[in-house]
């Protein structure tokens, strides 16, 4: 007789969360993760993903974005972003996760999706820097959502610590480095002043 077990026993594994906002940088994209997925967006799909968050939360707005409340909000930049997520995860899911409103210019983030599966990485505190977000839209999302204590990685693992020693070059001589998100702190920003 075979047993056919569909969830492994014992305690349940660690999953992602849902949504991880970051402040990482590919060139000109900045990554979002996804249901551990990560996706390379543009500034523009960037803002309109945090403008979608950001609605979500607002009374007045009932869940929904549109151009009147946030300028970057167009649909062909929204259609780009369903694009980049069909791309992962098929056009079905990207329609249902950024729903259309009744008059075909408002859409919203999915309501399902539970605020606790919604996060921020630690490295968003330089988006405003970088003039990707404001400041009131940082602490918009701030007092939203939760902040991880540590920088999160797509594969689960946190990133490693400031002082830890670099990798062993690559056979050649050559190092591949991974880009990652600058991380600043008050201390740094004393220092600026």
């Amino acid at each position: 007789m075979v047993v056919r077990r569909d969830k492994p026993t014992g305690s349940p594994p660690d999953r992602p969360p849902a949504i991880v906002i970051t402040a990482e940088r590919l060139r000109t994209r900045i990554v979002v993760v996804l249901f551990g997925r990560r996706l390379k967006l543009t500034y523009t799909m960037y803002n309109i993903f945090a403008d979608l968050l950001l609605a979500r939360r607002n009374p007045q707005l009932a869940g929904y974005a549109s151009s009147r409340d946030y300028p970057v909000i167009s649909r062909v930049e929204v259609c780009r972003l369903r694009k980049e997520i069909a791309k992962h995860f098929g056009r079905d899911f990207a329609m249902e996760l950024i729903q259309t409103g009744n008059s075909s210019e408002e859409y919203r983030l999915n309501p399902n999706v539970p605020d606790a599966e919604i996060v921020l990485d630690p490295s968003v505190s330089e988006l405003p820097m970088l003039s990707i977000l404001t400041v009131d839209e940082l602490a918009n999302l701030r007092s939203r959502y939760r902040t991880l204590p540590e920088r999160w990685e797509a594969n689960g693992a946190s990133a490693p610590a400031a002082d830890a020693e670099p990798p062993a070059p690559r056979p050649g001589g050559v190092r591949l480095v991974r880009p990652r998100a600058l991380t600043t702190t008050t201390t740094h920003l004393a220092a600026l002043a």
